[in-house]
């Protein structure tokens, strides 16, 4: 009688430390998943995208004076753009970013197709322009851009 108890003691044990391992597990998953989050880069225009939609961990260089914000663009545009606002649904967040001017806004959609790569596309005319032969001329509509760090 005593070895039965024993067992089923036992099997509690293990039954318990398996559910806490599982639950363990799926809490860290769940906190390890934040797509929108990291330095990507658009090659082809060598723009780079500064994302933290979920902590404003981020300085905007020469602009430390603004604290931490969640993101930011740079690279071969006409000035930086800066994170106004943003909504995140799912896998998709729209995001309201201003250039460093305050003159310009745009609104752009970005997806994430896994979790190193997200798809941006601009929403409405496109204000995000670069100098191409000594003009300012609209960036694409849509870019797609790569994980390069998780900052």
């Amino acid at each position: 009688m005593m070895m039965k108890k024993n067992k089923k003691n036992g099997l509690k044990k293990i039954v318990l430390t398996s559910l806490l391992l599982l639950l363990s597990i799926s809490i860290n998953a769940q906190k390890t998943e934040q797509p929108f989050k990291g330095h990507f880069v658009e090659k082809t225009e060598h723009i780079d995208l500064h994302l933290d939609l979920y902590e404003a961990t981020l300085t905007v260089p020469e602009m430390e004076f603004l604290g931490n914000v969640q993101g930011y663009i740079k690279g071969n545009i006409y000035g930086i753009w800066m994170l106004t606002s943003f909504k995140i649904s799912g896998k998709t967040a729209t995001l309201r970013f201003s250039n460093d001017l305050g003159a310009d806004s745009q609104t752009v959609e970005i997806t994430a197709v896994n979790d190193s790569i997200l798809d941006f596309k601009a929403i409405g005319n496109n204000n995000i322009k670069k100098i191409h032969k000594r003009k300012l001329v609209k960036i694409p509509n849509k870019l797609r851009f790569i994980l390069q760090s998780k900052s």
